[in-house]
């Protein structure tokens, strides 16, 4: 190209170039936002997995401590409670 002969477009193409540049810049930080995202998500399904597990643990302790007071009785889940078959009923 010649630039004498056509300076706008020498100027043209450089402010493209810078453009350019810039939307790459901005396309790698969102990759890199995106990754970071799914990573504290990865991080979040592990630790909701790792509650469910201690959820799960702790109703298996209340059960067999109600089964080793009690015997072998009948435990209803009700909303946020245990209702036992001798009335007896526990609040979480």
């Amino acid at each position: 190209m010649n630039t004498k002969q056509h300076p706008e477009i020498l100027k043209a193409w450089n402010e493209r170039c810078k453009i350019l540049a810039e939307g790459r810049k901005r396309y790698a930080e969102g990759g890199r936002l995106c990754a970071e995202g799914h990573k504290l998500c990865a991080e979040g399904h592990k630790l909701q997995a790792e509650g469910r597990k201690l959820h799960a643990e702790g109703r298996k302790i209340f059960i067999n401590k109600v089964i080793e007071v009690h015997g072998n009785i009948k435990i209803e889940w009700k909303g946020d409670s245990y209702h036992l078959d001798n009335g007896e009923m526990y609040t979480t």
